[in-house]
């Protein structure tokens, strides 16, 4: 956990399960899930989803934050890789 201002944190959440095993990789999925809406529940924002929650729970304005609210504040002119966001 990184801790980016006095109400801003990065958390990182690894899930550990052997691959091999059909019903860990299901109740792996399964916890992530849980996890997504536990978080959007608090009101935390998921800013990195995986293959499996493009559209993960969020919270806190996420239009404003998908329609490119954030990126055109950090980035107005448009210089920073551009087209990969």
């Amino acid at each position: 956990m990184n801790v980016l201002a006095s109400d801003a944190l990065d958390h990182v959440v690894t899930l550990g399960f052997p691959p091999e095993n059909p019903t860990a990789v299901r109740d792996a999925h399964r916890t992530l899930d849980r996890l997504h809406e536990a978080f959007a529940r608090e009101g935390f924002t998921v800013y990195r989803t995986d293959i499996d929650h493009p559209t993960a729970p969020t919270a806190k304005e996420p239009e404003a934050l998908l329609r490119g609210r954030l990126e055109r504040a950090l980035d107005p002119h448009g210089v920073l890789a551009p087209g990969r966001h």
